[in-house]
């Protein structure tokens, strides 16, 4: 066992000069079964105009579909260590976002949990790269006893911004 200590301080100014991307290795998804959100996101989901205008608010987006791909992590640039640092990744994958003027788009993202909170971080392009620009929103979901009936309400990157409903698209939608 000492000697196993000793071995394991010699390593350690190694590893602390490693460049953080190096120490830290690529970006990974580190499934939690308890967080409401990761297990419940992926699926399409349209504006619940009932619970809008109980909100007082208008969604952006007529259609957003999350689809999962542990993937996408490990295509994150590393200059979004700093930023990701210390944030777990719960989920990862594309999001096709419909605007209500029928534009669709498609961007990489990561479920990231920061500040208590779960947050959605899109990444967009930019000059040709895919992961150019990225940006970022507070979303909750709320399970009910058919998932069929879950609702999500997305908000903006801030919590003092009103948050948007949206419901699970039925099949025929």
């Amino acid at each position: 066992m000492r000697r196993l200590l000793h071995l394991s301080l010699l390593a350690l100014p190694a590893l602390l000069t490693l460049p953080p991307s190096a120490a830290d290795g690529p970006f990974r998804v580190t499934p939690d079964e308890a967080c409401v959100v990761a297990s419940r996101l992926t699926g399409t989901w349209v504006p619940d105009e009932a619970l809008a205008g109980r909100l007082g608010t208008t969604a952006r987006f007529s259609r957003l579909e999350f689809t999962e791909d542990a993937a996408v992590a490990e295509l994150v640039p590393e200059r979004y260590l700093e930023f990701l640092r210390g944030k777990p990744i719960t989920l990862a994958g594309s999001l096709a976002a419909t605007t209500t003027g029928g534009k669709k788009q498609r961007h990489p993202f990561l479920l990231v949990g920061f500040g208590g909170n779960q947050n959605v971080v899109v990444f967009r392009e930019r000059n040709g790269d895919a992961f150019g620009d990225g940006e970022s929103f507070i979303l909750t979901v709320v399970p009910a006893k058919e998932r069929a009936n879950d609702l999500l309400f997305t908000g903006g990157d801030f919590n003092n911004e009103p948050f948007k409903a949206y419901r699970r698209a039925a099949e025929s939608e």
